[in-house]
């Protein structure tokens, strides 16, 4: 078990998390990528103020005011993705898949035990890209991991401009959305991408629905830990995200 540093899974602490390790320091975007309600930004900044670990640099810009405190973060976020890849790998052993290379092929059972294992495996964020979610096994453990504290993001197609159960579909993701899962709406998504903590990516053919994950179709994909692919496979979901519609 790694020791967390001080504030890491309060309110506070995804303020400090969002400046820190994501380079975010507007209220604009820290709201945005905490998924802090106003009223939760609002005291969690106060109490932050009060403590002198933040200050406002500027009009609604934040700066944390402790170059131990940062270091503290940024060396907890290096050992939880260490601690991602050390589980990959000791994965691939038990599975006797290939663990030479930083890139590794996954099909089938072997894809959606992965992708579910390494969803529940995440400490701090789940980035997800899929144009159909439903109700399944994976899909649900990204609720899951929110109930964990974890942050979950994804961006699929609004289920309203689909004509087979739509209904049923967006009654999911408002389940999803209830539990904490800050969904996006993309009309053109088609890619399927998961990022976990910024350091393990799967690019795959696999959607979250039941048929795709539960055998019904051939699904294949790569898994990487190579960390400027995995970067860009995560840089990719934010700014998909960024763009799209939030509106259910």
């Amino acid at each position: 078990m790694i020791s967390e540093p001080k504030f890491w899974s309060s309110w506070r602490g995804r303020i400090i998390r969002a400046i820190v390790l994501d380079g975010i320091y507007t209220r604009k975007e820290i709201l945005e990528t905490t998924r802090l309600t106003k009223d939760q930004f609002e005291q969690a900044l106060q109490e932050l103020f009060q403590t002198e670990l933040i200050v406002e640099t500027g009009k609604d810009r934040f700066w944390v005011n402790s170059s131990e405190l940062c270091n503290e973060y940024r060396s907890h976020w290096e050992e939880i993705k260490q601690a991602l890849v050390n589980w990959v790998n000791e994965w691939r052993r038990q599975e006797k898949v290939d663990t030479e290379r930083d890139h590794f092929f996954l099909e089938d059972k072997l894809l959606d035990k992965f992708s579910e294992n390494l969803i529940e495996n995440a400490k701090s964020e789940i980035l997800v890209a899929s144009p159909y979610v439903e109700q399944c096994h994976i899909s649900n453990s990204l609720i899951l991991m929110s109930k964990k504290a974890v942050n979950v993001r994804l961006v699929t197609r609004n289920p309203a401009e689909q004509q087979y159960q739509h209904e049923k579909k967006m009654k999911y993701l408002s389940k999803l959305a209830q539990g904490g899962v800050s969904i996006a709406y993309d009309e053109s998504i088609h890619a399927k991408l998961i990022a976990v903590d910024r350091r393990i990516a799967v690019v795959s053919s696999m959607n979250f629905v039941a048929a795709s994950s539960g055998g019904a179709s051939w699904e294949a994909g790569l898994v990487t830990v190579e960390g400027n692919v995995v970067q860009s496979v995560a840089r990719s979901i934010i700014n998909r995200i960024k763009t799209a519609s939030t509106d259910q």
